[in-house]
């Protein structure tokens, strides 16, 4: 059975380590090669945490966030950043970057794939324990490949039947995705009903990435009733706001959980738990609501521009404009434009350390149920209905302090959005302003085919068609013969 553990090395797994925890991590799984320790709940929740922490640094981590932020219509990288918001294709430190984060989801996948061919083992667990141990791993294993197919596009298909072998060609895209969705329908059957532990998957959180899978395959039919029982069981609403400073109340540094919670990747002050983007957004001598932004300093790698046409057409009498765009003084100049502006969503005054703030990272959240859901009942009735714009509604009145399922003197009109453009045009703009600094702009906009026309119009560039997939790191050519970086390295590298 060690064969299994030590075989499956692949290039991922010869990168450095990126600190002394993620060693720890490192060496932790390779702990379960014993014969015993799946054969107590302890010990099966042991296995499941290990992965579980593999993608907590990677949903945490600050990289993949800060490159989707510069790829956005409205933020801007700055200093090694600078480059990805010229939307050509990646320079060697941001290549680097990227190696990083293939070779984080990688080892989910491999931490994911040992418990997924032990569980089967547990004597001592039920059937029903096994199912739901492998839901929550197949779920983990679906969620790195849903990066891996998005931003990579043909990858090797890494599996818990082919742990051990060492060479390993690409496998069609096409392919991962039907692997990961048969993965997340097994997540979506055999799940917990309720996260074991805040941070761990639950039937909720595997369909509502099963939803977005869905969606970014073009297949609305089949997301449709994953985001309705999401909806209809109840469990979840959006949190109530009155002014500016009440998204804290979802978003806060010392929020631990909230209505909105569907799948977060969770934070703590001890370690290296913490959330790194908040050090990205924040700039040592910016402060909200009187308080310095990140108690450390900051790095404000990531930064706005008040020139930019989101934010000048942004409505003052939103709340979320106020919460997320904080006015500061010009830090450089970007295509001749001020980079005036500070994210304001994610801070800490109270940070330990430069390891990251203790905002919760919002993967997904019930606002992001909504208004996928809206998206979806456009998309199958050819145009929107009642239903689809008052799922918008609800996200929109919250946005100015109103009940979110009451009506309001702000609420978008169906008669003015009647057709199935006009819709999502103002949906478009609802998803900007409501999920601003979350990471979410451009993977919207790659999915739903707008990101030429919105890069354009509001940051006046064109796109590279190679950056819509990174590219494969060397040292996967290096190690896997199987590759040939003539054939088989993604365009444009």
């Amino acid at each position: 059975m060690k064969k299994y553990i030590y075989i499956f090395l692949t290039a991922a797994l010869l990168m450095p380590m990126v600190s002394s925890c993620d060693e720890w991590l490192e060496e932790h799984p390779k702990a379960i090669a014993v014969d015993t320790f799946y054969n107590t709940v302890d010990e099966a929740n042991a296995a499941i945490a290990a992965v579980s922490n593999r993608l907590r640094q990677v949903i945490t981590s600050s990289t993949l966030p800060a490159f989707m932020e510069c790829f956005s219509d409205y933020d801007y990288g700055r200093g090694t950043w600078a480059p990805n918001s010229t939307y050509d294709i990646l320079n060697v430190t941001n290549k680097g970057r990227t190696d990083g984060i293939w070779t984080n989801l990688y080892r989910v996948i491999r931490d994911a794939n040992i418990c997924i061919s032990r569980f089967p083992e547990a004597s001592s667990l039920t059937d029903a324990q096994k199912a739901a141990y492998i839901a929550e791993a197949r779920f983990y294993r679906a969620f790195a490949y849903f990066d891996l197919v998005r931003f990579w596009n043909n990858v090797p298909l890494r599996t818990d039947a082919n742990m051990d072998e060492w060479e390993m060609p690409l496998t069609p895209a096409a392919q991962i995705w039907d692997f990961l969705i048969e993965d997340l329908t097994y997540a979506v059957q055999n799940a917990p009903d309720k996260p074991v532990l805040q941070g761990r998957p639950c039937k909720d959180a595997a369909r509502a990435l099963l939803a977005d899978v869905y969606m970014t395959r073009k297949n609305f039919s089949s997301a449709k009733p994953l985001l309705e029982a999401i909806i209809n069981g109840g469990s979840y609403s959006l949190v109530p706001v009155e002014t500016s400073r009440d998204f804290d109340n979802i978003f806060g540094y010392n929020v631990t959980s909230s209505s909105e919670e569907i799948f977060y990747g969770k934070t703590s002050r001890t370690g290296n738990a913490g959330w790194e983007l908040c050090m990205y957004y924040a700039h040592p001598n910016g402060k909200v609501d009187g308080k310095k932004m990140y108690k450390p300093g900051g790095w404000y790698a990531l930064v706005l521009c008040s020139e930019n046409k989101w934010i000048k057409e942004w409505d003052a009498n939103d709340l979320r404009k106020d919460f997320n765009y904080l006015p500061f003084t010009r830090m450089d100049t970007f295509d001749n434009l001020p980079m005036d502006g500070l994210t304001g969503k994610f801070w800490d005054p109270e940070a330990a350390s430069a390891a990251g703030g203790t905002c919760d990272n919002p993967v997904y959240r019930y606002a992001d149920v909504l208004m996928m859901y809206a998206e979806v009942l456009n998309e199958v009735n050819n145009g929107p209905t009642a239903e689809a714009i008052e799922y918008l509604n609800k996200i929109h009145r919250r946005g100015y302090g109103y009940p979110a399922d009451t009506p309001s003197p702000v609420d978008f009109k169906l008669e003015d959005y009647s057709t199935k453009q006009a819709f999502m045009d103002i949906l478009t703009k609802e998803q900007c302003y409501e999920f601003w600094g979350e990471a979410k702009r451009w993977p919207f906009l790659v999915r739903t085919g707008q990101a030429e026309k919105y890069v354009k119009e509001y940051k006046g560039r064109d796109i590279n068609p190679n950056l819509y997939h990174f590219p494969i790191p060397d040292t996967e050519f290096t190690y896997n013969t199987a590759l040939d970086p003539s054939k088989d390295q993604n365009p444009g590298y």
